[in-house]
C-alpha cells in the first residue's frame, strides 16, 4: 500500500510540474501594437468623448521587424525554471539510532522508523511591492505538498491574488478589477526533525501568473473597430525566505513565514502594448500556512 501511495505521489507531483512548464512555454507571443501600456491606462481614464477626440489626432505605425523583436523579448523575460527534480517519490526514512539502542527483532515494529508526510497546504500571503503602482496585495494559495526527503518538503499549487492601484497612479486612474491567477512551487528545507512540536525551515520558491485588469473606460485603437476593455501581462516572481512551524502534529501543521523576492514582468501585454507600467521590482511577503496531512 505504501509503495502504491509513493507511486501516486510521484505521478501527481510530476503532473503538476509538467503543467507549470506547459503553461509557461505554450503561451503565444503577443502581437506588438507599438504603443505603451501607460498610454493605454491614460486613455482609459478619459471619458469616451475625449478618447474619440484624442484618437482622431494620433497615428500609429508598426515596424516590419517587430515579430523578431517580440521573440527576443519573450526569450529574455520568459525564463521557465526546471522543477522536475522536485517530483520524487516518498519513501520510508529511518531516524539515526543512538548508541546502545536495541535493534528490533524481525517482525517487530521499530519505534525509531518514521515515514514522510504528504498533504494539502492552504496559505494566505500579504505582499508589498517596492514600486508604487500597486497597494499591498493579498494572495490565497492551495496545493499539494510532499516530504520528498527526510527534511525536504516540495509544494506545487494554484494561487489567486487581489490588488488595487496605488494612490495617484495610472493604475488607479485607468485600471480596475486587478487580479492575478497562476501557479506556485517551492521547496522547504527543515532544520528541525518532523517529530518535534515546532519547526524551523528555509524556503525557496517561484510564482508564475497572469496579472489581469479591466480598463476603467474601454479604449479604441486606430484602425480597429472593436474597443479594448481589458488586458493582462505575465509575471515571474522568484523568492527566498524562512518560516516557523508553530504546531506540527500527524494531521495538522500551522506556521508563519517571511520572504523577499523579485517581480519579473513580461515586456509586452496580451493586447500588444509595451509594458511600462509594471516594472521590475522587489517585494516582501508575510504568509500564514495551514497544512492537512495524511
Amino acid at each position: 500500500m505504501d509503495h502504491l501511495t509513493g507511486r501516486f505521489s510521484v505521478l501527481l507531483l510530476s503532473l503538476l510540474c509538467v503543467t507549470l512548464l506547459l503553461c509557461a512555454c505554450s503561451s503565444s507571443v503577443p502581437r506588438r501594437r507599438g504603443g505603451k501600456l501607460s498610454d493605454a491606462a491614460t486613455q482609459a481614464a478619459k471619458p469616451p468623448e475625449e478618447q474619440e477626440r484624442v484618437r482622431s489626432e494620433r497615428t500609429r505605425t508598426r515596424d516590419a521587424d517587430d515579430e523578431e523583436e517580440d521573440e527576443r523579448v519573450y526569450i529574455r523575460h520568459h525564463v521557465a525554471p526546471v522543477m522536475i527534480h522536485l517530483a520524487r517519490g516518498a519513501q520510508p526514512n529511518t531516524v539515526p539510532r543512538s548508541f546502545g539502542q536495541p535493534t528490533p527483532s524481525p517482525g517487530e515494529e521499530d519505534p525509531y522508523t518514521q515515514r514522510y508526510h504528504r498533504g494539502f497546504l492552504l496559505s494566505y500571503d500579504w505582499t508589498h511591492i517596492a514600486s508604487n503602482e500597486l497597494d499591498p496585495s493579498q494572495y490565497l494559495t492551495v496545493g499539494y505538498s510532499d516530504f520528498v526527503m527526510s527534511r525536504v518538503r516540495a509544494f506545487l499549487g494554484l494561487h489567486l491574488g487581489l490588488m488595487e492601484g496605488g494612490p495617484n497612479t495610472l493604475v488607479a486612474d485607468g485600471m480596475t478589477n486587478l487580479r492575478q491567477i497562476g501557479l506556485e512551487g517551492n521547496v522547504r528545507l527543515y532544520l528541525t526533525p518532523d517529530h518535534t512540536f515546532m519547526g524551523l525551515y528555509g524556503v525557496l520558491g517561484l510564482r508564475w501568473g497572469e496579472l489581469m485588469w479591466d480598463y476603467r473606460n474601454p479604449i479604441h485603437v486606430q484602425g480597429e473597430s472593436d474597443p479594448i476593455s481589458g488586458d493582462q501581462v505575465q509575471l515571474w516572481s522568484p523568492y527566498i525566505g524562512a518560516g516557523i512551524s508553530l504546531m506540527q502534529t500527524d494531521l495538522i501543521h500551522i506556521g508563519i513565514r517571511g520572504a523577499v523576492g523579485l517581480r519579473l514582468p513580461y515586456g509586452i501585454t496580451e493586447e500588444g502594448f509595451d509594458n511600462d507600467v509594471f516594472p521590475f521590482a522587489g517585494f516582501q511577503q508575510i504568509g500564514l500556512d495551514l497544512s492537512f496531512m495524511f
